[in-house]
Formats: C-alpha cells, structure tokens, sequence
C-alpha cells in the first residue's frame, strides 16, 4: 500500500477592509501651492466677515495684526476675510503664508491666528505649527500644536526675534 499524504490546504487568513476615516485624504487636500500645509481647520472655523453677517451686532470689530520691527511699524494685517492666517518665513522660494515675516528665525509655516465660533461667539486663538524657535505669547512660550485664546494687545513674536506682531480688535 502506498504511503499518500493527504495534502494540507493552505490557511490563508482574509483580511477584510478598513472604512475607518484615516485623515490622508483630508492631508492631501489641505496644501496650498503644492505645500503640504501645518494646519487643519477645525469644524468650528469661522470668518469673521461671515460671523458678524449672520449677528445682530451693532458695531463690528476689526481684527488686525501690526507688525513691528525693533518698535517701528512694518505693515499692518486686517484679519477679517479669512477663517485662519498663517504666520511664516518669507523667503525666495514658494510661500505658504498669509502673513510673510522676513526673519530666519521665523519658520515657513510658524503659527497660525485661527478664528472660531464658540457659545454663539467669535473667539480668536493662537497655535504653534511646531516651529523650530517656538512662539511666544507676550513673552511666555506656548506649547506647540494647542491653542491659545488671544486678546486685544497681545504680543506673538519667537525666541529671539527682531518682530513683534500685536493682536488688534478694535
């Protein structure tokens, strides 16, 4: 009689597919001229012009961020088209943001002045992109990646810089 093995089937496990969100698709769509942008937006991201449209708030205010240099004023931002404005290195190459400081120090996507709509208010915030030299918040560092109510008056600048920016609503 002959000695047949019966053969063994291979086992072969199934892996089925993963419809979690991942958050890639969301990366890949967030870049701004081909660059891979810091920040998203989050949901409750709104522009300042279009939150005040929608209230019955008599008098408007204006942000704006001034730019200073060794105390003398360099340029002036308003801050009101737009839900979010990054603060980065201008430099000759492609930039990404909306507020250029022309500093080695400052890095190309720095921090970010983000608008939000909170309790049926507008409240502007302050984060860190992770940047090499850190921001700083009327002197004192902020962690990097949360964010940061501002106030009228408050001063951003990074470790040692030759610019301040101050946080205006008026």
């Amino acid at each position: 009689m002959k000695n047949t093995a019966i053969p063994q089937k291979r086992f072969r496990p199934t892996v089925l597919p993963d419809f979690r969100p991942s958050g890639l698709l969301e990366l890949e769509s967030n870049n701004k001229e081909g660059v891979l942008l810091k920040h998203v937006e989050p949901a409750d991201a709104c522009e300042p012009n279009t939150f005040y449209a929608k209230t019955s708030i008599g008098q408007r205010p204006l942000y704006k961020l001034m730019v200073y240099r060794d105390d003398s004023l360099v340029q002036e931002f308003e801050l009101m088209e737009k839900s979010s404005y990054i603060v980065g290195r201008a430099s000759g190459e492609t930039v990404v943001a909306d507020i250029p400081i022309e500093e080695d120090t400052c890095s190309k996507q720095h921090c970010v002045i983000q608008f939000r709509q909170q309790n049926g208010q507008l409240k502007a915030y302050l984060m860190d992109l992770e940047s090499s030299n850190s921001t700083t918040l009327n002197g004192d560092e902020i962690p990097s990646s949360h964010y940061v109510q501002l106030r009228p008056g408050d001063i951003i600048s990074s470790l040692d810089s030759q610019y301040d920016l101050v946080f205006m609503n008026s």
